[in-house]
């Protein structure tokens, strides 16, 4: 379980620099972008840096500020939602077939090929989680839901919680975040 953020953490994080007032912005040690194992034991080169997280802004970061999911389990999260939001599910701009050509321009064309890629690994999760686990997490992962909308009862958002954390343990040993 994470500290609370210190005295001078705070006064350094204030709603008007960095997110929004609904936002709850915290420290957290997080996987370093930039970590190369060739140099490890570096003071230069830590596994881990100090970045500003807002727990707010999905289910899952809360759930991963309150220690409730790993690091593996993050990653996965943060892997699953890349896929949705590249695969365009969370909104596309359509295409005015109707329009006509301009002399020299090139075709349109109407799907991308990062979008086919991202609805393909998409794809591939659905029979490591099974159809139930997989809803859910479009709705809770990709889609930003939070889980005490979804259900009603404590038992419900207890359920949905664990089909979450599950999901992200599968998926982080699909994907190598994590070994069985």
């Amino acid at each position: 379980m994470m500290a609370a953020p210190s005295k001078e953490q705070r006064k350094a994080i204030s709603r008007g620099e960095v997110g929004t007032l609904k936002s709850d912005i915290r420290v957290h040690r997080v996987p370093n972008p930039f970590y190369s194992p060739d140099h490890s034991g570096e003071s230069w080169n830590p596994p881990k840096i100090k970045a500003y997280v807002n727990i707010k802004e999905s289910a899952v970061g809360t759930l991963y500020s309150r220690g409730h999911i790993n690091d593996a389990q993050w990653a996965a999260a943060g892997r699953f939602r890349q896929y949705w939001e590249r695969s365009g599910a969370k909104g596309t701009i359509a295409i005015d077939y109707g329009r006509e050509q301009v002399d020299g321009g090139k075709g349109i064309d109407p799907l991308p090929d990062s979008m086919i890629d991202a609805v393909q690994r998409l794809n591939e999760c659905k029979p490591v989680l099974g159809r139930k686990a997989f809803d859910l997490m479009i709705k809770v992962v990709g889609q930003g839901m939070e889980i005490k909308d979804m259900a009603e009862s404590q038992r419900d958002r207890k359920t949905i919680g664990d089909y979450i954390k599950d999901g992200l343990d599968e998926l982080a040993v699909h994907w190598g975040y994590k070994t069985q």
